[in-house]
């Protein structure tokens, strides 16, 4: 069951928080090898898969939203990386 399904969110639910990695949808995991690792990078190939992450995001948005209308809805990303910071 999709956490969305498993009924934490209602009407009394003022947060949620919420990540989405590389891998949801796998066009960070399909980059790496091509990009990176091979070193062939071409924009459109991955174009058309971002823009359906984005699409797919902001739907999941959208029912958050209807299933817990006085939640503040926090999308987070992941900490940069530097000498500074790394443990």
């Amino acid at each position: 069951m999709a956490q969305i399904d498993s009924g934490v969110l209602s009407d009394d639910t003022t947060l949620v928080m919420l990540t989405i990695g590389g891998n949801d949808g796998g066009n960070f995991t399909d980059a790496i090898p091509s990009c990176y690792i091979v070193g062939v990078c071409d924009k459109d190939d991955y174009t058309a898969s971002m823009d359906t992450a984005v699409d797919a995001t902001g739907r999941l948005l959208d029912e958050i939203s209807q299933k817990a209308p006085n939640a503040r809805i926090v999308l987070m990303g992941y900490p940069l990386s530097s000498p500074t910071n790394r443990a």
